[in-house]
């Protein structure tokens, strides 16, 4: 069979006549259950249009062949042909494009979460997306979320969250996540939370965003005007994001004074507030014992985050006490 591979690749590169040949030589094993035949063709075909570059065609082939393995429920064949397409996209300098990204994200939500591999596709995935940024394609981020949301994998999905511009998403998920996991007296921690980590990396407008939709979506409270809200920590998110809007150091210094008492129900808060002060601010940081322990990790992790922002690996993100544990293997 390996002979009728080659003699198939050869005429498959440079003519759409000898790839749709290969189509239906591929098509034919797969109708016939024979999925080691057919994965060996697609590797075999893999070596040999990379070694005459010719990318457009093999991406097209791993692609289809990825969805055609996963969708047949062949899911280690379907993994491996979706890291070769990955693979070849980094090689060939492919652009990142709204059609590649959407290309990835259909393999990525027919892998199941039990396939160790999904993590290797996903991690190539965004290294490719990166380009000029250290965290990878919004919409990629966005995507895997929604994909991770369905899933019921919620701090998977708020990091991937994190990374994109989809406030709305964010916020309808969050709303989901206190009704399935929290408490009525949480109801403001699980936003604070979010916007705070977001505004740590400096995403303003996704920080607003998904504030907004979330006291205008959670039925608790349905407010889409503004202060006052029902707890004093949602005012005080609600003013710290126009302090960030406009850029008024004595605001925030003040909104620090005036809600003390709600800032300090979680140690976190006021270190990510202080890296807000610096990045928002011009506030530089004062030195105080805190640089020891779990909360000196955290600090220490919010000093290096502009150094390198390269968070795209699992983040967990999570409401009040938790929050202690971010300093963990979060880079």
């Amino acid at each position: 069979m390996s002979a009728g591979v080659v003699k198939g690749a050869r005429g498959a590169p440079d003519g759409g006549a000898g790839l749709t040949r290969v189509r239906a030589k591929l098509s034919a094993c797969l109708d016939q259950g024979n999925y080691y035949e057919a994965h060996q063709m697609y590797r075999t075909l893999h070596f040999r249009l990379l070694s005459k570059k010719s990318y457009n065609e093999l991406l097209d082939l791993l692609y289809s062949g990825a969805i055609e393995f996963l969708k047949r429920g062949q899911q280690q064949s379907g993994v491996d042909i979706g890291i070769l397409y990955v693979d070849v996209l980094s090689t060939s300098k492919s652009p990142v494009d709204v059609k590649t990204v959407e290309k990835i994200s259909d393999i990525f939500m027919l892998i199941n979460a039990s396939v160790v591999e999904r993590e290797t596709f996903l991690s190539n995935s965004i290294r490719w997306s990166m380009g000029e940024t250290s965290i990878g394609d919004p919409l990629l981020h966005k995507n895997i979320a929604l994909a991770l949301w369905k899933e019921k994998n919620y701090p998977s999905a708020q990091q991937h969250f994190f990374h994109s511009n989809d406030g709305l998403s964010f916020a309808a998920m969050l709303v989901e996540m206190h009704k399935n996991q929290g408490s009525e007296s949480d109801i403001d921690i699980y936003i604070a939370s979010a916007v705070l980590q977001v505004l740590c990396r400096k995403k303003q407008q996704l920080a607003r965003d998904t504030f907004l939709y979330y006291v205008g979506l959670h039925p608790t409270i349905l407010n889409e005007t503004g202060p006052p809200f029902m707890t004093e920590l949602l005012n005080f998110i609600w003013f710290l994001l126009q302090a960030v809007e406009t850029k008024k150091a004595n605001v925030f210094n003040e909104l620090l004074v005036t809600y003390d008492e709600s800032i300090n129900q979680d140690p976190s808060y006021s270190i990510f507030l202080r890296r807000i002060g610096k990045i928002w601010f011009d506030i530089m940081p004062q030195k105080t014992g805190m640089h020891n322990g779990i909360l000196g990790n955290l600090f220490q992790f919010l000093s290096n985050m502009e150094a390198d922002d390269n968070l795209y690996e699992e983040e967990p993100v999570v409401p009040a006490a938790q929050n202690r544990m971010l300093a963990e293997d979060v880079e």
